[in-house]
C-alpha cells in the first residue's frame, strides 16, 4: 500500500524533539484518515478544515486529481488532535491486510462558484448568549469578508461556505449548525450567515500534550493568546512559531511554566519573521510548546494566517 505521510503544525505528538518531517521514516502519525471509495482531496481537506493544496503537496501528491481508496494520509498538524486509540485501530492497515488500491474518481476542484440568485431564506436569529463576530473585517485569499454591527456576513460571488469558514476562523460545520444549512456546498449571493467568534480547539483528552490558539484567524503583529494542557506539573515550556513542513521555526518567543495540572496560557504577538529572516506568509502556521527539560513532551497547533494572500 502506498502510504502517504503529512506532517505541519497542528497536533498534539509525543515522540523525541525533532521536527516532524515527511522524510523521517520513524515518525509515528497520530491522527490518519483512511481514502475511501468516492473520496476526493478537497472533499476531505472540507471535512477536515485544511487547505487542499496544502494537503496535496505536503503528501506528495502531485495530482490531486488523482488519490486512490486505501491510501493513508497523516493529518498531524492540519486537523484537531485526537491521541492515538488504545487498540491501535487509528493507525495504517498493515499491507498484508489492505486490498489493491482503487482509483478515487476525480472531481472539480475547487467547488464552482456559487449561484448568483435571492438568498432562499431570512437571516437566523442569535441565539440566547450568542457571541457574534460583529464588525470584524478579514482579508484573505485577495477578498474582503466583513460583518455588520449584528455578527452578520453577506455571501458575495465566487463565496462558498468554506472561504467563509476559513476566513473568520470558524468551522465549516459550525457554519452550517448556526445558520440552518441544509446543504453545504449551496450558499446563495447576498445571503446572510450569522458568524461567531472563533473559540479555542478542545484539548486532547489523555496524556498528549495540547496546544489551543485564540483566536485562529490572525496575522503577524497581531496578538494572540496560547493555551497548553496535558503537559507534566510545573514544567518549564518554551513557546515556538514554526511551519515544519518548511523546517521553518522562530527563536523561542517565551517560557512559561505550567500550573500543578499541567497547563499553561500566555499572551503572544505573531513575529513577522522566522529565525532565518523569511517572511511568516504561508496560509497556515502553527505554535508549538515545547518542553525545556524533556523533549518528548511538545504540543502544536495551527492558526489560519490572515495575511495570507495566493
Amino acid at each position: 500500500m502506498r502510504k502517504l505521510w503529512l506532517t505541519v503544525g497542528l497536533t498534539v505528538i509525543l515522540i523525541s524533539g525533532v521536527l516532524p518531517t515527511a522524510a523521517q521514516d520513524d515518525y509515528t502519525c497520530v491522527n490518519t484518515y483512511t481514502v475511501q471509495s468516492g473520496d476526493n482531496l478537497y472533499r476531505i481537506a472540507q471535512a477536515n478544515h485544511v487547505d487542499w493544496g496544502e494537503l496535496a503537496a505536503l503528501n506528495g501528491i502531485e495530482n490531486p486529481r488523482v488519490i486512490f481508496a486505501g491510501d493513508v494520509l497523516c493529518l498531524d498538524g492540519l486537523a484537531e488532535a485526537l491521541p492515538a486509540p488504545a487498540d491501535g485501530t487509528g493507525g495504517p492497515t498493515p499491507d498484508d491486510q489492505t486490498p489493491p488500491p482503487q482509483p478515487v474518481p476525480a472531481e472539480p476542484i475547487p467547488a464552482e462558484p456559487i449561484p448568483a440568485q435571492p438568498a432562499p431564506q431570512q437571516p437566523v436569529a442569535p441565539p440566547p448568549g450568542f457571541q457574534a463576530a460583529a464588525n470584524v473585517s478579514v482579508t484573505s485569499d485577495g477578498l474582503t469578508y466583513s460583518t455588520d454591527n449584528l455578527g452578520y456576513y453577506t455571501v458575495q460571488p465566487h463565496d462558498n461556505l468554506y472561504r467563509v469558514s476559513l476566513a473568520f476562523g470558524v468551522a465549516q460545520d459550525v457554519l452550517v449548525a448556526l445558520n440552518g444549512i441544509e446543504n453545504p456546498s449551496i450558499i446563495f449571493v447576498g445571503q446572510r450567515l450569522l458568524i461567531p467568534l472563533p473559540t479555542p480547539s478542545g484539548p486532547v483528552p489523555g496524556s498528549y500534550p495540547a496546544i489551543s490558539i485564540v483566536p485562529r484567524l490572525a496575522a503577524p503583529g497581531d496578538e494572540v493568546t496560547v493555551i497548553g494542557n496535558n503537559y507534566p506539573p510545573n514544567a518549564d515550556v518554551e513557546i515556538f512559531l514554526e511551519k515544519p513542513s518548511l523546517q521553518r521555526q522562530s527563536d523561542a518567543l517565551l517560557t512559561v511554566t505550567t500550573d500543578a495540572n499541567g497547563n499553561f496560557s500566555a499572551a503572544l504577538t505573531i513575529p513577522a519573521q522566522w529565525s532565518d529572516g523569511s517572511a511568516v506568509n504561508t496560509r497556515t502556521v502553527s505554535f508549538s510548546g515545547r518542553m525545556v527539560d524533556d523533549s518528548r513532551y511538545w504540543g502544536m497547533n495551527f492558526f489560519i494566517n490572515a495575511a495570507w494572500t495566493p
